[in-house]
């Protein structure tokens, strides 16, 4: 019995720790992207920097799979 339940409190952490890294990566990808997309929209605050607010916002994005997959392989 003790077995078993120590499973349910190992997946238990990992599905919390998937959901904080998921979180933490979704909300920087966005928060990164809006700008980006109102630059190529050509709003004037962004629109010098709108390359380089998207290559940012990519890098976040593919950082943020490739640790979820590390963690995901490790666990």
């Amino acid at each position: 019995m003790t077995g078993s339940r120590g499973a349910v409190s190992r997946w238990g952490a990992l599905l919390i720790g998937i959901w904080a890294v998921g979180l933490l990566g979704a909300g920087a990808f966005t928060a990164t992207m809006a700008p980006a997309d109102a630059a190529f929209k050509q709003h004037q605050r962004w629109v010098d920097l709108g390359g380089l607010i998207q290559r940012v916002s990519l890098t976040i994005g593919w950082t943020w799979q490739t640790l979820l997959a590390v963690r995901i392989l490790h666990t």
